[in-house]
């Protein structure tokens, strides 16, 4: 796991602590899926080494969602779905996929963008999380 993905992970944590905290999601798989984020989380294993680059990077991926949120509308648990789908789909990073990988997140992915009323909410969505990758 590089430090990026460890970086992608403290954020993924932050939103999905953020989404956690929302009276509105009451979709069973939603929860779940909030429910293993914690879970994951409270087992991984991190060397001081690699955390020290970690937060320099998180530093920098905080500053991308403070910019690219403002005045914008904002889901965390649709920023949660997205870094999920892209660590476990696209980074394949291993201890994610076997985790969630069942959860079907590419599908939940395209049945958000396919909502006509949220395309231009789900398009903010990606490209915050396009910069965070790039960094």
């Amino acid at each position: 796991m590089t430090s990026k993905h460890l970086a992608l992970i403290t954020v993924l944590g932050g939103y999905n602590d953020m989404a956690m905290g929302e009276s509105g999601i009451d979709d069973e798989l939603l929860i779940r899926i909030q429910q293993e984020v914690v879970k994951y989380r409270g087992k991984l294993k991190i060397r001081m080494s690699d955390m020290t680059k970690a937060n320099f990077i998180f530093q920098k991926l905080k500053d991308i969602d403070a910019d690219g949120f403002t005045d914008r509308g904002f889901s965390p648990m649709v920023m949660v779905l997205l870094i999920l789908e892209y660590l476990t789909n696209e980074e394949k990073v291993f201890g994610l996929r076997g985790r969630f990988v069942h959860f079907g997140l590419l599908k939940l992915v395209t049945q958000l963008e396919s909502v006509k009323d949220l395309r231009k909410d789900i398009f903010v969505h990606h490209k915050v999380l396009t910069k965070m990758i790039e960094v």
